[in-house]
């Protein structure tokens, strides 16, 4: 499944509104209040924060309507009030950046929802970029939306096969961070399935390359890439390492015997563990942490 509700961040979304008042855009809106007020006692009715959208544009009743919509898979209502609410974010002053990071964290969800990976990675690089920019200059705020966004994301990354267009649409994305000059390698990470503890690709896996394959077919002639496998935390160091390594060498033959025209365009790499992307113990983190990386060289 490609998205699955994670009641943890409707409760988070819910405990930080109610504490601090968003940008209100109208005179008064006590009326609005009392119907969120309505809600937060059960949130299993949405109508009277509808009502209070409707009474009052204000960002936190938006949000918190978004957040239910997610909850109820109502992916495009709940993007349109993410979008209206990030603008009106966007023209307030600074102190309402945290705000910002969250309304691209459910950004984020409401993309994965909409199985549009590739908006949802820009949602991902906005709201961690200036999550970082506010940590760094001492601004306190709660992450765990993000946090949990992220991880939402990882696992939609995981448990799916990613088409060809969204594999291009997120090289591009990397290729901007070197245009803008970011000194940062750009690389996207591709879940291949395996049999367990082998380099024999799955019929998923197989799906998987053949996406990659006509991803990496169109990019520049001159544009080449190494791919880096990594595993999950079970077994050995050694073992883990010279199962990383001929998982990736798996691929790149599965890659040349389907797109020949790659063959100088390839090298391969192995991690083994040493790089997770989630450090925990978990059978959701052991999906995570097993895949290949993509990167430019």
């Amino acid at each position: 499944m490609y998205f699955q509700v994670n009641k943890m961040i409707r409760t988070v979304l819910l405990i930080i509104t109610s504490i601090i008042t968003l940008p209100t855009f109208a005179e008064s809106c006590p009326s609005a209040e009392v119907l969120y007020k309505q809600y937060m006692s059960n949130s299993q009715n949405s109508l009277p924060l509808e009502e209070a959208v409707e009474l009052c544009q204000n960002v936190k009743y938006k949000l918190a309507l978004a957040n239910h919509q997610l909850g109820e898979r109502q992916y495009i209502q709940a993007s349109d009030l993410i979008y209206q609410g990030r603008n009106q974010l966007q023209r307030s002053n600074k102190s309402h950046q945290p705000f910002i990071v969250m309304a691209d964290s459910l950004a984020l969800l409401a993309e994965i929802g909409l199985k549009r990976i590739c908006r949802a990675q820009k949602y991902l690089m906005q709201a961690t970029s200036l999550a970082k920019e506010l940590e760094e200059s001492g601004t306190r705020f709660n992450n765990s939306v993000l946090d949990n966004s992220i991880r939402h994301y990882q696992l939609a990354r995981a448990d799916n096969v990613l088409t060809a267009k969204d594999l291009s649409c997120m090289m591009e994305q990397g290729r901007s961070l070197i245009n803008r000059g970011i000194s940062i390698a750009p690389s996207i990470d591709v879940s291949v399935s395996f049999a367990v503890n082998s380099s024999n690709i799955s019929d998923k896996g197989i799906r998987q390359v053949l996406e990659l394959g006509r991803a990496i077919s169109t990019a520049k002639s001159s544009q080449k890439f190494i791919l880096i496998g990594h595993t999950d935390i079970t077994g050995t160091d050694e073992h883990n390492l010279e199962l990383s390594f001929n998982r990736a060498k798996a691929v790149k033959q599965s890659l040349l015997s389907r797109f020949p025209e790659l063959r100088n365009k390839i090298k391969i790499d192995g991690k083994g563990e040493s790089t997770p992307k989630v450090y925990d113990n978990s059978n959701e983190a052991h999906r995570i942490n097993r895949r290949v990386e993509v990167k430019y060289f």
